[in-house]
Parts: C-alpha cells; sequence; structure tokens
C-alpha cells in the first residue's frame, strides 16, 4: 500500500491507477471486438437482424447520400456471383436458400471482405443562421432598439418602471420613426 503523506503522493497514485484502468479497458474492449465478430461471422449475422436501421445518413437539403460500393460478404463459389448483405438478398441467393443450402456456406473466407462496410462520410451540420428582425420598438432618446422577441432590454424596462407603455415606443412602418401619440 502506498504512503499517502501528501496530495502530490494521492496524485501520483491516481494517475497511475488511470493508465492501468486505460490499458485493461482497451485489451477486454479488443477481445469483446474479437468475440463479436466471431459470433457474427459464425451465424452470419446482418446489421439489420441486430436492430441497425441501415438506413443511410442524408446530405443537404433532405436528399440521399450515394453509398459507397460495399465488399462482397457472400459469394457464390459456382459462378461467382456476390453479395455485399445489404438490401434485399439477390434472386440467386433466394433460389439458394429456398433449395435448402444455408447462408453460411456463401459467407467469404476472406477477413477484409467480411467485415468491410464502408458508410459514405456524415457532412457536418448547418450552422442556424437567426432570421434578422426588423426593430419594433426604438428608444427616442438613446435610439436602442428592440424587434420585440425575448426579454425586455433594459432601457424599455427602466421606461415602463417609470410609467410609460411598451406601445409608446412602437416605430411605424410606414415612416420607420416612432408611432405619435393621439
Amino acid at each position: 500500500m502506498p504512503d499517502f503523506d501528501s496530495i502530490e503522493s494521492i496524485n501520483k497514485e491516481l494517475e497511475r491507477l488511470q493508465v492501468q484502468r486505460q490499458q485493461i479497458f482497451e485489451r477486454e474492449r479488443v477481445y469483446a471486438i474479437q468475440q463479436l465478430r466471431s459470433v457474427v461471422e459464425k451465424y452470419a449475422i446482418l446489421p439489420q437482424e441486430l436492430g441497425f436501421s441501415g438506413a443511410s445518413p442524408r446530405g443537404e437539403g433532405g436528399q440521399r447520400l450515394p453509398l459507397q460500393r460495399v465488399a462482397s460478404r457472400y459469394v457464390d463459389p459456382a459462378t461467382g456471383r456476390s453479395w455485399g448483405g445489404r438490401g434485399a438478398r439477390p434472386a440467386w441467393l433466394r433460389e439458394a436458400l429456398a433449395s435448402g443450402r444455408n447462408l453460411g456456406e456463401f459467407l467469404t473466407t476472406e477477413p477484409a471482405a467480411a467485415v468491410a462496410v464502408v458508410f459514405p462520410p456524415v457532412p457536418a451540420m448547418p450552422v442556424h443562421q437567426p432570421h434578422p428582425r426588423e426593430p419594433r420598438y426604438r428608444d427616442p432618446v438613446t435610439q436602442k432598439t428592440w424587434g420585440g422577441r425575448g426579454a425586455h432590454p433594459a432601457w424599455l424596462r427602466d421606461a415602463i418602471a417609470a410609467g410609460r407603455r411598451k406601445e409608446d415606443f412602437l416605430i411605424d412602418p410606414t415612416t420607420g420613426s416612432e408611432a405619435t401619440q393621439p
């Protein structure tokens, strides 16, 4: 047990433990990924069967982004026809499965081809630009304005507290100046 006679010794021990924790976490993570890949390959599990939507990301304006080619995951050794594992099963594979063959028989043995799924890049979200509002209220003394949304500005709060009405500061849309009082 380390001697914790100062904050510095405690901080050093915490740092050592955090490094050790990260190393153990990474080792366990690699092992978990290997186990998952083994099971997925063994049983020819598709992402959709695990509940992943498979929906492709959308670009600006909601249009579909072009999908990049996916490595073949299933291959018919007799004909060389292949399927990447996405979308509807091709006719040749449906016919083979209907004749009693197993999906696992067509699974490729090349590790890179079996796990290579390439998704299109996700575009950056557009930055929201607030719509500029025309001012609806103006302080005739300081010429400060307010669009009428959000909290009242300090100059308007002070004027209302002094007995003025908010309508006294309305800007006439036809002239651009303060509305005349009756």
